[in-house]
Order: C-alpha cells, then structure tokens, then sequence
C-alpha cells in the first residue's frame, strides 16, 4: 500500500519537454533573421574595403598620369601600369567589382561590387571619384531611384 501512494519525481514529463522544445523553437525563429542579416551587412562591408582599396589604385594612378583612362595598350600615357581591380578571397565568393558603365573616363570612374548569382545577395554598392558610396537594387540606371547613400 504503501508503495501506491510514492511518486517518482526523477526526469521530466513529456509535456516539460514539449515546452522546451517550443520555446527552443521560438528563439530560434526570432535570432536567426538578426543573425542573417548580420551576415549580409559584413559581406557588405567586406565588399566596400575591397572597393575602397581598389579606389586608392585609381587615386594613385590618377595622380601620376592625369587621366583615370589607361592608354590603349597595356601601359598608360605615362609609363605606369594602369591598375588592375582586385577583390579579396572573402568578397569573392560574393560579389564581383567591376567597373561602371563607360569607365573609367578621363576624369570620372565609377567602382562596382554587383552580387553574384546564387549567392543570396541582392544589393550593390557603388562608388565613385566623387567619393560617393550607394547601395543599390541590381540594375539600378538611376541613383535616385532604388540607391541610397552607404
């Protein structure tokens, strides 16, 4: 009789766990979309140093030849390498960085870190020898209408 009337309070019920497994659940959905976006605003960040590095290349260039614009061949008007855009193993994988349309001009470029395919990434940033860093939509023709100041 006497053992009828002893419960057992060792371990957990299944309806403890249930609730565990729910609240698990819960902070889950809420941290992973903080943690994702976290991740896009380094690749983002990684992508402008590496557009920023190869704006110092052209700054560089521009200053001992006067033109943004390599001569036809492989050397520029003033026997200095034009420069070369180059993008880190980590932006890489992401982004591609690349010149804009038409550039670079005489006294104007403009730099392009444009998202790859695949990769989850939507955005681009733009940077120009204006010193000017956006963030734009893929495709953007105008810098008034999807991008804005980075």
């Amino acid at each position: 009789m006497n053992n009828l009337n002893r419960q057992s309070s060792a371990g957990f019920t299944l309806i403890e766990v249930m609730i565990i497994v729910v609240i698990i659940a819960i902070l889950a959905a809420i941290a992973w979309p903080s943690y994702q976006n976290f991740i896009r605003q380094t690749r983002l960040e990684r992508a402008r140093a590496d557009l920023m590095t190869n704006a110092q290349m052209m700054e560089r260039f521009y200053s001992q030849c006067h033109t943004f614009t390599p001569a036809s061949g492989a050397q520029a008007p003033c026997n200095v390498a034009a420069p070369a855009l180059t993008t880190s193993d980590e932006v890489s994988r992401f982004f591609t960085i690349r010149y804009g349309a038409n550039n670079p001009g005489a006294n104007n470029y403009e730099l392009v870190a444009a998202p790859l395919a695949n990769t989850g990434e939507t955005r681009e940033l733009r940077y120009d020898s204006t010193n000017s860093m956006t963030l734009c939509e893929p495709g953007a023709v105008a810098a008034s209408d999807v991008c804005r100041v980075y």
